[in-house]
């Protein structure tokens, strides 16, 4: 039995050290570099986008300022029954001597119309005109007044001219300080009791809030495309020459 015992404890010792890890071997040779697969299959197309809305067209040709009011300086003095106001230059580079000599220029200006609408309502409505034509009367209302008669509205005036002389335009203006009808006599001041006794500055600003101007450069080698474009309707310039307001 112990015989056996010593066997059986000679052969476990074997297979512990026939079992144990040796030291590490060399690494081997890579090996031989597998063949590329088939490609896959084609994706499915994508949707197509919606397509982007469509710039607005430029015209380096055309030149435009943005709306301006005119800053009256200087009053005339002696005037009964409206103030108006001494003829001023306003700088404007823009106008050079190469400009007037070779390009179109047009002014606009904005001011107000008084209609009388269905059923005799009185109303007070934008009107844009080019200023080389005979200007039609522009209104405005007395401060205070409800509008609900014609002698609640007055009339004001504006010049301006860009031909002069090269980078400036000629302005001037008034308001008159009676209402439309009145019986206008040289010796008698009618002037409204809302428009008396103001000062220049009160004219002044006040004029301001009812006359904007614009100036229309057209450069000359537009000019054989104006020939379908009336140019003393500005809605139809804006139309043509894409202005924005």
């Amino acid at each position: 039995m112990k015989k056996q015992t010593i066997f059986y404890g000679l052969i476990m010792t074997l297979l512990a050290v026939a079992c144990s890890k040796g030291p590490q071997g060399d690494i081997g040779p890579m090996g031989t570099k597998g063949v590329m697969g088939d490609a896959g299959a084609k994706g499915t197309a994508g949707d197509t986008g919606v397509k982007g809305v469509t710039g607005e067209t430029g015209n380096s040709n055309v030149i435009y300022t943005e709306w301006r009011s005119p800053d009256f300086k200087e009053p005339m003095e002696g005037l009964l029954n409206r103030q108006q106001f001494q003829p001023f230059d306003i700088p404007f580079p823009l106008l050079t001597q190469e400009v007037l000599n070779t390009s179109q220029v047009f002014i606009y200006a904005k001011n107000r119309q008084l209609i009388l609408e269905n059923g005799g309502v009185l109303r007070l409505v934008e009107n844009i005109h080019e200023v080389s034509n005979p200007m039609t009367a522009s209104y405005y209302l007395f401060p205070g007044r409800s509008g609900l008669s014609i002698d609640d509205y007055g009339s004001h005036s504006v010049s301006i001219s860009a031909f002069l002389r090269p980078n400036v335009i000629t302005c001037g203006g008034g308001v008159l300080r009676l209402a439309p009808g009145t019986n206008v006599s040289t010796t008698a001041n009618v002037t409204v009791p809302e428009m008396a006794n103001k000062t220049p500055a009160f004219y002044r600003d006040f004029m301001k809030e009812l006359v904007k101007y614009r100036v229309v450069i057209i450069k000359g080698n537009v000019a054989g495309r104006m020939a379908a474009v009336d140019m003393k309707d500005y809605a139809a310039v804006k139309a043509a020459f894409n202005l924005k307001d």
